[in-house]
C-alpha cells in the first residue's frame, strides 16, 4: 500500500478551487465536507496500516483481540472513505465492486466480498455479542463471537462451564487460520477447554 497515492489524490484536489467550488453546494449539499472528512480517513487509515505498529501481536490475548479490530476497522474505514468519494465525484449511490468475490473466493458461507468483510468485521470487534444470523434460513437463533486468538472456530456459545485449564483459543479466526486441532466433538457440539473455562460450542451449520 503506498501512502503516496492519498497524498497526491489530496494535492491535485487542492491544487485550485475548482473541486471545493463545484462541490460546497453541490445540488443544494455541501459535499466539499464529504469529500475532506473522506481524505483525512483514509490518510489515517493507510498511515497505520503502512506502519510498522499494525497487528502488534503479543503474548497477552486480550490486546491482541484489540489490535485484530484496530486492524480490520482501519481497513472498514479505508473501504468506506473510498466509497463516499465514488458516491460523491460520480454522483451515484452505487457501492463498487458490489457482489464480486475475487478476494474471499471461497468462504463457508459462499458471501460476496463486502458481505464476508462485514462479518469478519463484526465477530472480531463490532458487534460480536449481536451478530446477525444469515446464515441458517428459516432458523433464526442469535449468534455470539467469543475472543480473537491464534485457534478456533466460527461457532455459536452455547454454554459455559467454569474449569481450571490451559491456553487461550477462540471463536472466529477460522475466518483467517483454518486450525481446529485442539477442538474435540461430542455428537453435535465442539468442546475446547480455553482461559479457564470448558467451550461448547455448536457450529453455525450444524
Amino acid at each position: 500500500m503506498d501512502e503516496r497515492l492519498i497524498e497526491k489524490f489530496r494535492e491535485r484536489v487542492n491544487d485550485n478551487y475548482f473541486v471545493l467550488h463545484v462541490y460546497k453546494n453541490k445540488e443544494g449539499k455541501n459535499k466539499w465536507n464529504c469529500i475532506c472528512s473522506a481524505m483525512d480517513w483514509i490518510s489515517v487509515s493507510v498511515h497505520y496500516l503502512c506502519s510498522k505498529r499494525v497487528l502488534h501481536i503479543t503474548k497477552d490475548e486480550n490486546m491482541n483481540s484489540i489490535e485484530v479490530y484496530t486492524f480490520l476497522s482501519c481497513i472498514d474505514m479505508l473501504w468506506e472513505s473510498i466509497q463516499q468519494l465514488h458516491r460523491v465525484f460520480y454522483n451515484t449511490t452505487d457501492i463498487p465492486f458490489i457482489k464480486e468475490k475475487m478476494v474471499f473466493c471461497n468462504n463457508q458461507f459462499s458471501m460476496d466480498d463486502n458481505n464476508f468483510f462485514k462479518t469478519v468485521r463484526a465477530c472480531f470487534g463490532a458487534h460480536p455479542v449481536n451478530l446477525n444470523d444469515t446464515f441458517s434460513g428459516a432458523n433464526k437463533e442469535r449468534r455470539f463471537a467469543s475472543w480473537s486468538g491464534s485457534v478456533g472456530h466460527f461457532l455459536r456459545t452455547v454454554q459455559y462451564i467454569p474449569s481450571f485449564s490451559a491456553p487461550c483459543s477462540c471463536v472466529c479466526t477460522r475466518l483467517i487460520s483454518p486450525a481446529v486441532s485442539s477442538w474435540h466433538k461430542q455428537g453435535n457440539t465442539w468442546i475446547c477447554q480455553s482461559r479457564g473455562y470448558i467451550q461448547h460450542r455448536t457450529p453455525y451449520n450444524s
